[in-house]
Formats: C-alpha cells, sequence, structure tokens
C-alpha cells in the first residue's frame, strides 16, 4: 500500500492555522487525500492524543488493487491474498 500512498505536511488555510499540523496521506490511485494523522494537545490538563483518520473506503480500494481479486467468505468477511490458502478457498 505505501507504494499508492503518499504523505505530506498540511498547509494552513487561514490565519488561525499553523502549517505542518498534520500529516495527510494522498491516494496516487484515487488523486485524492485519504486521510490525516495528528497530534493534538488542547490545554495543559488534556492528555496528548494522536488522531488517525481515514477514508475507509477509499484505503480499502487501495488495498483491493494491490493484492488482487478476492474471495468471499461470508457475507461480511472477503479474504485476500495469501490468506485464501489458509482457509482454503
Amino acid at each position: 500500500m505505501s507504494e499508492n500512498v503518499e504523505l505530506n505536511n498540511s498547509k494552513a488555510r487561514n490565519r488561525t492555522q499553523m502549517d505542518d499540523q498534520k500529516v495527510t496521506l494522498h491516494s496516487k490511485i484515487h488523486k485524492k487525500n485519504i486521510g490525516e494523522v495528528e497530534i493534538r494537545k488542547d490545554s495543559r490538563l488534556h492528555y496528548r492524543e494522536m488522531k488517525f483518520r481515514l477514508k475507509a473506503e477509499l484505503v480499502y480500494g487501495i488495498l483491493k488493487s494491490v493484492l488482487g481479486e478476492g474471495k468471499v467468505l461470508s457475507p461480511q468477511v472477503d479474504v485476500y491474498g495469501k490468506s485464501k490458502k489458509i482457509f482454503k478457498l
């Protein structure tokens, strides 16, 4: 998947923001932003948080394109790659 995703630092869009507050994940396949990673500490009393957001459908599309055709194990589970041998599909 890493070959299909480019990492960039965010850029401020207005005066209240600062450059490089987040790392954005940009899909080379979809030509769109597919997620972001952000570390926040909103106040001295608040613990640091790492927020990791992904657009699931786009990430799933990248994974499917890399892993090839999958097999349906159940209505909720698709099996890809080497795991097809484990499930004897």
